[in-house]
């Protein structure tokens, strides 16, 4: 089926984005050391300082789901339940051409 890649979008509650980009490093570690996550990318959105972006790339449909079901995603979850204004707005994209990406 080949890779798959996420787009979210995270909205920090008012004078809280910085204690939501702090729990959610708390990720980082886990997607680091899995293979199938190829891209997992945070941003700050330069014009709404309540705003992060999430770039993501997995191998294929079962690493996503393994991602999206991991207790290292349950832990971010939870920690960042009241620093969030809702749940994230997730977009699946099938990435056809990239410079620096093995398509």
């Amino acid at each position: 089926m080949g890779k798959i890649a996420v787009i979210a979008k995270l909205s920090a509650k008012p004078g809280r984005r910085q204690e939501l980009l702090k729990a959610l490093e708390q990720v980082f570690p886990v997607v680091e050391s899995t293979r199938t996550t190829e891209v997992y990318a945070m941003h700050a959105d330069r014009k709404d300082q309540d705003t992060i972006w999430f770039y993501e790339i997995f191998s294929d449909q079962a690493a996503l789901e393994k991602h999206a079901g991991s207790e290292a995603l349950r832990a971010v979850t939870k920690a960042t339940a009241d620093l969030v204004v809702g749940p994230p707005q997730v977009t699946l994209l099938s990435p056809v051409k990239a410079k620096g990406l093995d398509l």
